[in-house]
């Protein structure tokens, strides 16, 4: 019988990972179709989302659609970033997870948005 004993651990383990990809598989997805569609499935994920998250949705957002701007006159004379939406960027974001989503905006910003803190 102790032999065995290492059998309960690998369980356990096996039991935590497959919950994990169930987790995983639930997440929302960014669908990136069409803009209706996009416009769509970025509400869905906001409103799942926690307050925190949606915090750092909306800066990841922000962060995404100002990649390689490098000054506040370019983002004031270009009517294209008016508008700093999920939507204007779901080629970049088509496919990811609300925290795929803040990672890519960690990896690729070119501005930082600082929260104050709590």
């Amino acid at each position: 019988m102790k032999q065995l004993a290492w059998i309960k651990p690998v369980i356990a383990t096996l039991l935590l990972v497959s919950a994990s990809f169930v987790y995983a598989s639930d997440a929302i997805h960014f669908d990136a179709s069409s803009d209706a569609v996009a416009k769509a499935s970025w509400d869905r994920m906001f409103d799942n989302a926690s307050r925190d998250q949606q915090q750092q949705l909306l800066a990841a957002v922000i962060q995404i659609n100002l990649v390689g701007v490098k000054s506040v006159d370019e983002v004031t004379s270009n009517p294209d970033l008016q508008n700093l939406s999920a939507v204007r960027i779901k080629d970049k974001i088509a496919g990811m997870t609300a925290a795929q989503i803040i990672d890519f905006a960690n990896r690729v910003a070119t501005v930082r948005i600082e929260r104050p803190e709590k």
